[in-house]
């Protein structure tokens, strides 16, 4: 008995009684490699390189795999990641919004070291530019220049043509330069030719939309379903569906753009003149909307039959908000280079 007594009894051989481990965070005692009450971690405060190196490899894998599995799942099956993340079964998945957010990442790099680029603006004479419909002009505007936007064609150096040039700088040494200041988007275009670091400048600016094009397609969508389905939803699921439905249009953009390059690299010229691309027109609008109304009839199970009308809409009011928001940007960007 006293040997018995003398093992359960630590401070008969001298030993300090050892305190019950607190968590660091909120001091609750329940805990083990993690509290149980707030969750933190209950590892060392000094770590070693090893750990730290290994921590940040740990995060890029799994957060890549999360991604690339949400991805798959976008393309694969439109609208269903919203419906898991709607049902609570999206685990080893990043949200909509996540994955929104790194399409547009990889999609503004693409855009940024490629040839081939999206959208441009490309501003001359009249007689200087394919015939077309005049873009990014406001309402009531008689814009002096054609303002044409290329779609899915090489870079150009200069966003203004030399015959145009050469007509601003007779007219700047005779000193009427009055036209220069109508406010239009040539016009704001061409006071930025009257020198060669504003040229510079101007190029940047032709594509400026790029990264905000395929965010205002959530304005129609929220809205849309919103109205349809407010007795169904909460106004976060309608989000979470429009950033899904967002990350289908850059990548149908890098795959118009792909195809383009592939063809213009085996020397073939790019598909279609400069306002009228067919890669665009009947590669990326169907594709954009043909993924709209497949994650729509996932997620919102709405009739067939008023998919078509729907989607339409949509698309139709994603184009609508990006041509004035453009003009509207390229307004306010250019006053700030000038400034």
């Amino acid at each position: 008995m006293s040997g018995a007594r003398s093992k359960a009894d630590p401070a008969s051989k001298g030993q300090a009684t050892i305190a019950k481990a607190a968590c660091r965070s909120c001091g609750s005692e329940n805990v083990a490699a993690f509290c149980a009450d707030c969750g933190h971690a209950q590892q060392r405060v000094r770590r070693t390189v090893f750990q730290l190196v290994e921590d940040i490899a740990n995060s890029l894998v799994k957060g890549d795999t999360r991604t690339l599995r949400a991805l798959s799942l976008l393309i694969t099956q439109p609208g269903e990641l919203s419906q898991r993340r709607y049902e609570g079964k999206a685990a080893g998945l990043v949200s909509p919004v996540k994955l929104f957010f790194a399409v547009l990442v990889f999609y503004t790099l693409f855009f940024a070291v490629s040839p081939i680029k999206f959208a441009q603006l490309w501003i001359g004479l009249h007689e200087e530019l394919p015939g077309g419909e005049v873009v990014m002009v406001g309402p009531g505007e008689m814009p002096a220049y054609w303002v044409l936007a290329e779609i899915f064609v090489p870079e150009r150096e200069l966003a203004i043509t030399d015959q145009l040039q050469r007509v601003i700088e007779d007219a700047v040494e005779a000193g009427q330069d009055d036209f220069l200041y109508v406010d239009s988007p040539s016009a704001v275009f061409l006071r930025l030719s009257q020198s060669a670091t504003r040229q510079k400048d101007a190029m940047g600016l032709t594509t400026l939309f790029l990264s905000y094009a395929p965010l205002l397609v959530m304005v129609p969508v929220v809205v849309l379903n919103g109205l349809l389905y407010r007795r169904r939803r909460y106004v976060v699921d309608h989000i979470n569906f429009s950033f899904e439905v967002a990350s289908i249009m850059p990548l149908a953009l890098i795959t118009g753009a792909l195809m383009v390059l592939a063809l213009t690299s085996l020397g073939f010229p790019a598909p279609g003149s400069p306002d009228f691309s067919p890669v665009f027109l009947f590669g990326v609008v169907p594709a954009f909307g043909i993924g709209i109304a497949i994650a729509d009839r996932r997620y919102y199970r709405t009739p067939y039959w008023a998919l078509l009308p729907k989607t339409a809409l949509v698309v139709l009011g994603w184009y609508h908000l990006t041509e004035q928001a453009t003009y509207f940007l390229l307004i306010n960007a250019i006053e700030q280079v000038l400034a």
